[in-house]
């Protein structure tokens, strides 16, 4: 007994209209009890040489956007780096200056709420 199924292309498309009437033609051939393993492997290989072939065309095409999106990432990358160098040393100094700021203000403070204390 033979087993084989017509679903769709590798590239998702619907198989061609004497595919699919040569598959339900075996499929009945096969019901009514005739040896069809012959047929199939015939069907299965004139199927494979007629078609294109689409998986190579289908990892083509994602590779490309695959290679798109990279391209696109590399340049958001490269603008963000560009923002970033300067803008990070510039937001520490102003963090570091407000920091000594804080500290010195809270040491002036201190000094003045100090009591002169009597000997």
């Amino acid at each position: 007994m033979a087993i084989f199924l017509l679903g769709s292309t590798v590239s998702g498309s619907a198989p061609s209209s004497v595919a699919q009437n040569t598959f339900e033609a075996m499929r009945s051939a096969e019901a009514s009890g005739a040896n069809i393993d012959s047929l199939v492997s015939q069907y299965n290989s004139l199927l494979q040489q007629s078609a294109q072939d689409s998986s190579f065309v289908s990892v083509q095409s994602q590779a490309a956007a695959v290679q798109q999106a990279a391209l696109a990432s590399k340049t958001f990358n490269g603008i963000f780096t560009i923002v970033l160098i300067p803008v990070i040393p510039l937001f520490l100094a102003v963090l570091t200056v407000a920091i000594f700021r804080l500290l010195a203000k809270v040491a002036r403070k201190k000094i003045l709420d100090m009591e002169i204390r009597p000997i």
